[in-house]
């Protein structure tokens, strides 16, 4: 047995994934800085573009089919709401504010005038 000494399987573990990523991170630098790494990552990035426009067009496509409205029509109702909302909020300050309030039912209205004359009986 050695003397002072002990096996940490801990640290012998540590010490192999830091040199496994040393030598992952050293790897991966070289393949980066040639040419065709940054081509091929060029196309990969224009081809994952199209796929997702497309993919986009086809859900839109369907969600009409189906007369269900997209995320963004739907982000258009609310914003119209929003606009709604808020002119009927400044309608009902300025009735508050004018005191033009409407009576709060037909009992409380003042009655018309009752002007008019029954016609005569013919003899």
């Amino acid at each position: 047995m050695e003397s002072g000494k002990s096996f940490n399987p801990m640290a012998e573990w540590q010490k192999l994934v830091t040199k496994w990523e040393h030598q992952i991170n050293d790897f991966s630098t070289k393949i980066s800085q040639r040419e065709e790494f940054s081509a091929m990552m060029n196309e990969t990035s224009k081809v994952s573009l199209v796929a997702q426009k497309q993919f986009s067009e086809y859900m839109d496509k369907l969600l009409k089919t189906m007369h269900v409205p997209s995320l963004s029509k739907i982000g258009e109702i609310n914003d119209r709401l929003d606009r709604i909302e808020e002119s009927l909020d400044r309608i009902a300050q300025m009735l508050a504010n004018t005191g033009a309030a409407a009576p709060a039912s037909k009992a409380d209205a003042p009655a018309p005038a009752r002007t008019r004359k029954p016609a005569k009986k013919a003899s």
